[in-house]
């Protein structure tokens, strides 16, 4: 019988360190899912900056956004300046697609916590200027010696449109 009880306790053991590797498992690869679609969403921004130039060059491409608001689409018969399409971008990165009635996809909405930065070290507003463009979030600690329940976490990358 008590053979019985010491087997049962090693094993009852044992699930507790499994269930503990399990959540630490968890945690790692959310915090990998949100790097990955940071990296993509900067990524898409970059590409955006590329097809817009002059938006770029005037420096139309920063930060200061507000998702309540709907900037203009800039498709089909609309025309839209630079400055209105970096706007858009921006926006759609950061918000995400106003897509019946609700924001789908953006930092936003994909990353728990995120907020785009974009940031020029000599300033946005001049030819092939460097913007440093950025994500970052809050995320659970994967181990336990990392202290504190939330770390923040960033990915980083310099766009030269």
């Amino acid at each position: 019988m008590i053979e019985v009880l010491v087997s049962l306790i090693v094993i009852g053991v044992g699930m507790l360190g499994l269930s503990g590797l399990q959540i630490a498992s968890m945690k790692g690869t959310n915090n990998a899912h949100s790097r990955n679609v940071a990296s993509m969403l900067i990524m898409g921004l970059g590409d955006k900056m590329r097809a817009n130039p002059t938006g770029a060059d005037g420096g139309f491409y920063d930060n200061d956004v507000n998702c309540t608001k709907n900037e203009t689409q800039c498709r089909t018969n609309t025309f839209c300046s630079p400055e209105k399409i970096a706007r858009l971008d921006v926006q759609e990165i950061m918000c995400g697609i106003y897509k019946s009635g609700k924001r789908e996809g953006g930092v936003q909405n994909l990353i728990p916590g995120g907020v785009l930065s974009i940031t020029c070290p000599d300033g946005c507003n001049v030819g092939n200027a460097e913007h440093t463009v950025s994500i970052s979030w809050s995320g659970n600690a994967v181990h336990q010696d990392q202290s504190g329940d939330d770390l923040e976490y960033s990915v980083e990358s310099i766009i030269i449109p």
